[in-house]
């Protein structure tokens, strides 16, 4: 009653439900039951809902439900306990089948400079932020911001907060062999064979992973055919996580924008892990 969506929503507005459907194996995210409460309050008020989420980094064809694919994401949600029939409103994947449907906007932050915001953020009229308070390994506790500098970015500006561009480097080369697979699976089409060995070019790789995700030696830390340089220092990735929230909320606009944080089963790893820990509250 508080937040009043009446007002807010015009009748016929296509309203997004931003959340996480936590990942196969996790139990802290936050249950569908308020996403169908909120869902019911969109539909009163006359909006049209939709809840939605991003795909993760890398490219794991191995695993039904890895959340770096639309079909395995759909598939997580669906165990756990997100579907159609459970939120009475459509999942969409923002940032389409691979999560490199990606907008880019203007920010001119300290470390990034342009934010490669989900396409499918475009499509709607209004965005309710549904966010569970939660830690995270890298980037501490957070709500609301997380949703907005990681969840409404596609895989590039994922990679942008974490590993930075230009960091993602062919580290051992002598270690292919020639099966071609990182070339069918770059979404950019950024790698090629040169004298038996691959070669990335930097200035169109988008930092997805999926050459990483689908390499035969991709499990072997000291075998990895590709590498990151160096990583970002927490504090940084914070930044570079609010840099690119400012970019959604340029996209989305400010006034189109609400919010709701859920302090309930509080825990040190974020959404994103595919286990679970015993909630600080």
């Amino acid at each position: 009653k508080k937040a009043d969506l009446d007002k807010w929503i015009r009748r016929g507005e296509r309203v997004l439900l931003k959340t996480h459907f936590g990942h196969y194996g996790a139990t802290h995210y936050l249950r569908p039951i308020y996403l169908w409460k909120l869902v019911g309050l969109v539909t009163k008020a006359g909006g049209i809902p939709a809840v939605a989420e991003t795909c993760g980094l890398g490219l794991d064809r191995s695993d039904p439900y890895s959340p770096t694919t639309l079909p395995g994401y759909i598939q997580t949600a669906s165990h756990n306990g997100f579907s159609l029939s459970s939120l009475g409103a459509p999942i969409v994947m923002l940032d389409g089948y691979w999560g490199t449907e990606t907008v880019p906007v203007e920010v001119n932050g300290k470390f990034i400079k342009v934010a490669h915001t989900a396409m499918g953020l475009c499509d709607f009229h209004k965005v309710l932020v549904i966010a569970r308070f939660k830690g995270h390994e890298d980037m501490g506790f957070g709500g609301a911001l997380k949703q907005l500098g990681v969840g409404c970015v596609g895989k590039q500006g994922k990679a942008e907060i974490h590993y930075g561009k230009g960091n993602f480097y062919v580290k051992a080369p002598e270690n292919c062999n020639q099966c071609l697979k990182c070339l069918k699976a770059c979404p950019p089409r950024c790698i090629s064979i040169v004298n038996g060995k691959p070669v990335i070019d930097e200035e169109r790789c988008i930092t997805c992973f999926h050459c990483s995700g689908v390499c035969h030696h991709g499990k072997e830390k000291e075998q990895k055919v590709f590498g990151i340089r160096k990583f970002p220092e927490a504090d940084e990735q914070v930044i570079r996580m609010i840099e690119n929230a400012v970019g959604v909320v340029k996209l989305v606009g400010e006034d189109n924008l609400f919010y709701f944080n859920f302090a309930i089963d509080i825990g040190p790893a974020c959404d994103c892990a595919n286990f679970a820990r015993p909630a600080i509250v």
